[in-house]
């Protein structure tokens, strides 16, 4: 890859077994510049010991930019929308940090 990208996420409780999901994510390349957000609606099953597991979908909207230059099409700029899936394993701490697989 010719730049970076990442994304930050946040989560919310809704009850106790399910979780409002919100990730923002960016990347800044040579030869384009974008970002999205994207909201998923998470069911979570715990499994023991600070383990759980869970599965989500939502959907997202973003905007890509594309640098001047002759490997980018100006009729690729713009806004887009996403649709998202998601599952996976995770480790709750006693503190606020959650790790995800």
């Amino acid at each position: 890859s010719d730049g970076v990208g990442t994304e930050i996420s946040y989560q919310r409780g809704l009850s106790e077994n399910n979780r409002l999901e919100l990730d923002l994510g960016w990347r800044n390349g040579n030869h384009y510049d974008a970002f999205k957000l994207t909201g998923i609606y998470h069911w979570v099953w715990n499994i023991e010991g600070g383990f759980n597991w869970y599965a989500g979908f939502g959907a997202g909207i973003g905007s890509v930019d594309g640098n001047d230059d002759d490997r980018w099409d100006d009729d690729d700029n713009g806004l887009f929308v996403n649709a998202a899936g998601n599952i996976g394993i995770e480790y709750d701490f006693d503190f606020p940090l959650l790790l995800s697989l």
